[in-house]
């Protein structure tokens, strides 16, 4: 078999379409000519597309921008932003660079607008400004204070008549944004000064007006901490008061329990603590043992035991009426002691009003004092601070400026022809190296021994030419 020849090669046979960097070597060179047309086509198609591309001019402008704005307070120059919005401080003025305002600004500086009278003028004015917005472009942020304005036309001139324009435009209109933030800063100043005053007279008449309906005094001061210490007091004596009121209650509670269980009144544990019911028991116990000596030996009918009998009984009914007395004593107390604490619980209530209606007109004359304290504060120092204000109103930093005018392009912006050229010539190779393969896959072709050892379909008896070739065919 022939180098070159063509093979039957089926869809179904293996290693079809694998090839290693031998066999796809072998099958560019082959190609060669077919790659390197393609290639020249691609170039000279790309050589002719740019000759036939108008030329683009752009040129640039370079502005500052600076942060810093004159403070309308006290005339010195402050930076209004925190570091983390200087970027988006920078995106603000690049949209303002390419904004609508700006633009109709730059047309009017070149004469290059409409008058606008019909609806035909209006959309040449659009048509106008919309053509002028495509062809700005504006660079910058990222950490970086320095704007570039570049403007693109098929002239040079016009080009940078552009960029110029735009940049004069943007200043101009900064100029008038910020004489106009001047001015409302001091209009609303006076506004507010004028308001702080009638906030100061309205609170200082709400204070007198509250003081003498209420007869308010400075000296009220210690009669509330007078008021204060009674209620304490009688909030302790209320605490000790119910504490008796609850042992007056238990007891009470205990004895009616004993008399419903038969114990006499004389026999209550309380009553031990009456020392006429002690005498009486003591008299009660001796003549229990007189009675106990003589009643054996007289007997009981004896006048003498009829007697101490008498006796007995007399004591008797004289240790329950005092055990009756004292229990009735021990009810009245009781009633006294709920009469006292209701009469307290009263007091403390209307105390306690007078207390908390005592705080109430305190605290809403400390929070009127604070309320006037804190307004004649703002007041004075807005009142140290107007003249300022009306100063600085009249003055207006620049916040912008120009590093660097646009001058006239010396080369085309677009179509970049060494860039093009490149592009066209890589984009040729690709495309022959591609056209190349698939029709070299087509028709196959035996280019290389690799082609004859990696396809099965082709049986091969032995290699004719140098013992390299046979050594690689037996470790195949």
């Amino acid at each position: 078999m022939r180098w070159g020849s063509s093979v039957d090669t089926r869809p179904s046979d293996v290693g079809l379409l694998s090839v290693n960097l031998n066999q796809l070597g072998a099958i560019l060179f082959a190609r060669r000519r077919v790659i390197t047309g393609v290639a020249l086509a691609t170039l000279a198609a790309t050589a002719l597309i740019l000759a036939i591309v108008p030329r683009a001019w752009t040129a640039s402008s370079d502005v500052y921008v600076d942060f810093k704005a004159n403070n309308p307070l006290d005339s010195s120059a402050y930076s209004s932003l925190s570091p983390n919005s200087d970027d988006d401080y920078i995106h603000t003025q690049i949209d303002m660079i390419q904004s609508p305002a700006v633009i109709e600004r730059m047309l009017k500086i070149q004469g290059l607008l409409p008058a606008g009278g019909d609806g035909t003028d209006t959309k040449a004015r659009s048509d106008i400004m919309q053509s002028v917005a495509r062809k700005l472009v504006v660079g910058g942020g990222h950490g970086t204070r320095i704007l570039q304005v570049s403007f693109s036309d098929k002239s040079p001139t016009r080009a940078r008549d552009g960029a110029n324009a735009i940049v004069d435009a943007y200043l101009a209109l900064s100029q008038e944004v910020s004489a106009a933030a001047a001015r409302s800063v001091s209009d609303q100043y006076t506004a507010r000064l004028e308001q702080l005053r009638h906030e100061v007279n309205t609170v200082q008449a709400e204070l007198t007006n509250y003081r003498e309906q209420n007869g308010i005094t400075d000296a009220q001061s210690d009669n509330n901490m007078e008021e204060s210490r009674r209620l304490q007091d009688m909030l302790t004596e209320q605490q000790t008061l119910q504490a008796q009121t609850r042992d007056a209650h238990a007891r009470e509670q205990m004895t009616d329990a004993m008399l419903k269980s038969g114990v006499r009144p004389e026999d209550l544990p309380q009553m031990a603590t009456v020392a006429t019911l002690n005498d009486l028991h003591e008299n009660l116990n001796q003549l229990n043992r007189e009675i106990g000596a003589v009643d054996g030996a007289l007997g009981r009918n004896h006048p003498t035991v009829q007697g101490l009998y008498a006796e007995r009984q007399r004591l008797q009914s004289r240790m329950a009426t005092t055990a009756q007395a004292n229990l009735v004593a021990q009810r009245d107390d009781l009633k006294r002691l709920d009469a006292q604490q209701a009469s307290l619980d009263d007091a403390i209530a209307q105390q306690r009003k007078r207390v908390l209606q005592q705080m109430a007109q305190h605290d809403r004359l400390a929070a009127y004092q604070r309320q006037l304290d804190s307004a004649e504060q703002v007041y004075n120092d807005a009142v140290q601070k107007y003249g300022s204000v009306l100063m600085a109103s009249s003055i207006s930093l620049p916040h912008a400026v120009v590093l660097h005018r646009a001058d006239v392009p010396v080369k085309p912006s677009s179509p970049r022809v060494t860039r093009g050229l490149l592009a066209g010539l890589l984009v040729g190779l690709l495309g022959g190296i591609a056209l190349a393969l698939l029709l070299e896959f087509r028709n196959r072709h035996v280019r290389c021994a690799d082609d004859l050892l990696h396809n099965p379909a082709l049986g091969m008896i032995g290699r004719i030419g140098s013992p390299l070739g046979a050594s690689a065919l037996a470790r195949a």
